[in-house]
């Protein structure tokens, strides 16, 4: 720490401990201890750091024999192994801003502990009584059910939810991610029969079951959005998705495709359905810039076509820090591959699930 204008602060942290941690997997644990050098050794640090180099020891023996606060806060999960340079920059970021924010906390605003897993026999059960709706080529099972908050399939669900999300930088910072929502809609399984675990799962709301008995009030994505009158009216013949996860042991399968095998299997048993619609996520572990550019180029490409812009209005409309970032070319995989490479340099990428529902 140095004297400055803006008094005694830290200079900028070097990311490194979060890159041995992501290659160790091992919590972080921020400990912020209350106790600074003397005015003076800041005075001629300000001067002189090499000055203050010299006075460190010094300094450090001064403080014997005395008490200093110790403010302990909840652990974090490590970015994970293959994390992107812009993930573990962001991280380092809010750990920093989490450290200095202990002392004034009456409780810190860190994550929970994932919840630990439940009893297998009961899970097993639970994943028995849903309904089998095929299998993938490597034996898995696709399946589809639902369960009350407690039971021990949306326990196991939300468990892993949670684990996935926090594994990019999101989830919710509770033992498990579930919400009001969740026993009301359908839960589309992907199941490990050979090492009895749950790979990933797909939220489905029926859309003329979730107003008969909640109205449009009874939709998830109703939280983010107003939807207008044009939505509302296709809604009897929707189905919302969302909330979908892997687990990070299955990032590199098939997995999340196996997933998207089982709503065609929905969809091909229920041929009412003629919409498909539901939220997905920028995750703010990703700087600034980087989400700037990714909005600004779906909003290009992607963006509502004309007659369909109110169909919904974000409660909370994503705001630019200043000009959006211009997109020079109108060809479509041209401005793709800019977006890419503007996004590398960054340390991004175009996040999954928007790659793969837009290529």
């Amino acid at each position: 720490s140095r004297l400055g204008l803006a008094g005694v602060r830290d200079g900028r942290w070097h990311p490194g401990f979060l890159k041995l941690a992501a290659a160790a997997q091992a919590p972080i644990v921020p400990i912020h201890v209350g106790g600074r050098n003397s005015l003076g050794f800041y005075g001629l640090s300000m001067l002189a750091k090499p000055l203050g180099t010299v006075l460190l020891p010094r300094q450090m023996f001064r403080g014997r024999m005395t008490r200093l606060p110790l403010r302990v806060g909840r652990p974090e999960r490590p970015p994970p192994p293959q994390a992107e340079r812009g993930v573990i920059e962001a991280q380092c970021k809010r750990i920093r801003q989490r450290l200095y924010q202990l002392p004034q906390a009456l409780r810190d605003s860190g994550e929970e502990t994932v919840a630990r897993p439940g009893c297998l026999r009961a899970l097993v059960e639970a994943i028995s009584r849903t309904e089998l709706l095929g299998h993938t080529p490597d034996g898995q099972e696709i399946r589809l059910g639902r369960g009350d908050l407690d039971s021990p399939l949306l326990a196991e669900i939300g468990r892993m939810r949670e684990i996935a999300f926090r594994a990019v930088g999101e989830g919710s910072g509770k033992p498990r991610d579930l919400d009001r929502f969740d026993p009301h809609y359908e839960q589309l399984l992907l199941w490990n029969p050979q090492r009895l675990e749950l790979v990933g799962a797909y939220r489905l709301g029926v859309g003329a079951r979730l107003l008969a008995s909640h109205g449009v009030d009874g939709f998830y994505s109703r939280t983010l959005f107003q939807l207008g009158p044009q939505l509302q009216q296709s809604l009897p013949q929707a189905l919302e998705l969302g909330r979908s996860f892997v687990q990070p042991r299955y990032w590199n399968s098939r997995s999340l495709e196996y997933l998207w095998f089982g709503i065609g299997a929905y969809l091909r048993r229920h041929p009412q359905i003629r919409w498909l619609f539901g939220p997905v996520s920028i995750s703010a572990a990703l700087p600034l810039p980087a989400r700037e550019r990714l909005v600004a180029w779906f909003d290009c490409f992607h963006g509502a076509d004309e007659g369909f812009n109110d169909a919904a209005q974000a409660r909370r409309p994503f705001r630019y820090g200043g000009e959006p970032p211009r997109i020079d070319s109108r060809d479509r995989l041209s401005a793709l591959t800019t977006l890419k490479s503007q996004l590398a340099e960054q340390g991004c990428s175009v996040p999954t699930l928007y790659k793969q529902y837009t290529e």
